[in-house]
């Protein structure tokens, strides 16, 4: 009982969603003392559900799985969830143990989505099967793991969409600043260069409906709070767990891509700017975006980066809408000056300057 209450106490100081998920892994771990404890996410993909593996606690410590992996296409990472079926079963049901050659190996559903599906699966390995105490345990504390993420959803975020909101932003912002290695100075006289097309970095993606104004103006806004909650679907579908997705105010959303390179950052963004393209909005019918990203520079105040993102969305808007396009790669083409103001105010409607 002592021990479980440590390991509350320790989940609670966390305020981090990932943080907190880490931090459940390990109280796993140490509660039921396995041989291996391990996190899966799961992911949508055309051709169904796959599993993400992200981290393994063991006595060895704590190993980050999938890390490097920079496929461009979800269908291509992990595997398919069907190819467990110890964990499908626990997708499916919350719950699932076997005996497999001596080891006993459960799994657990976490984190469910609004639909009742886990966006995270949990799988213990033993040299036995759980006894009884060892699995109401674990049940009781993710039990308390899912009520303590509730509140943190209830204040971080977006009530429409449940897209983080703009208030989480600067933290996550300043996480990923923290993680950036320290880079040297360039040479005297030489600019700093981030876009090499093998070089792997942060990026941040400014996404502004287009014409949304027009929609609300033309079906109402229950019809535009369709719109808002459908695109946020679609981006929870089309970017990554790892990935950051917030939504801002009014039609604008944000999105902190984890660690890529240029090529495979423009192609995810293109990848959503396709799935808003072709997805059918009940009443309105088409609706397209418009975007802008930039890589994420340590050196640079939160604020010109965020303003180098509407630097590339406002050149995406003023040339014909619903197209993408990267802030460094428009500098190199000559196509953008420099001097890069801070961004706008999220209820700012841009689409109002370009007519």
């Amino acid at each position: 009982m002592i021990e479980l209450l440590r390991q509350i106490k320790e989940v609670s100081r966390c305020r981090d969603r990932e943080a907190v998920v880490r931090r459940v892994v390990a109280a796993i771990f140490d509660l039921v003392s396995p041989q291996a404890v391990m996190l899966f996410h799961v992911e949508s993909a055309a051709n169904g559900p796959r599993l993400i593996p992200v981290l393994r606690c063991s006595a060895a410590g704590t190993e980050y799985l999938g890390k490097d992996d920079d496929s461009p296409d979800i269908s291509d990472v992990g595997v398919p969830l069907e190819s467990m079926p110890l964990l499908q079963q626990a997708y499916r049901d919350g719950w699932a143990e076997s005996l497999d050659m001596g080891k006993g190996v459960a799994a657990w559903a976490m984190q469910p989505t609004a639909s009742g599906l886990a966006r995270s699966l949990l799988m213990v390995e033993s040299d036995h099967l759980l006894d009884a105490v060892e699995t109401e345990s674990i049940a009781c504390f993710l039990a308390f793991f899912g009520n303590y993420l509730d509140l943190l959803d209830y204040s971080e975020l977006d009530t429409l969409t449940g897209l983080n909101n703009r208030k989480t932003y600067d933290e996550a912002f300043d996480r990923i600043l923290a993680s950036i290695p320290a880079e040297a100075p360039p040479p005297d006289g030489q600019e700093r260069r981030h876009e090499s097309p093998g070089n792997k970095g942060f990026w941040l993606g400014v996404i502004d409906i287009d014409h949304f104004k027009r929609v609300n103006d033309t079906f109402g806004h229950l019809f535009g709070d369709e719109v808002l909650l459908r695109v946020a679907n679609l981006m929870k579908h089309c970017f990554r767990a790892s990935d950051k997705l917030f939504r801002f105010g009014g039609e604008e959303f944000v999105v902190l891509l984890r660690p890529n390179t240029l090529s495979n950052a423009e192609h995810a963004f293109q990848r959503f700017r396709q799935a808003v393209e072709t997805h059918e909005f009940p009443q309105v019918g088409k609706v397209t975006c418009s975007i802008g990203f930039t890589r994420i520079d340590p050196v640079l105040p939160a604020s010109n980066t965020l303003g180098q993102a509407d630097a590339a969305l406002y050149f995406s808007k003023d040339h014909g809408r619903n197209q993408v396009n990267c802030y460094e790669s428009l500098l190199a083409e000559g196509l953008l000056a420099t001097n890069v103001v801070e961004a706008a105010q999220p209820d700012f409607d841009i689409d109002a300057l370009f007519g």
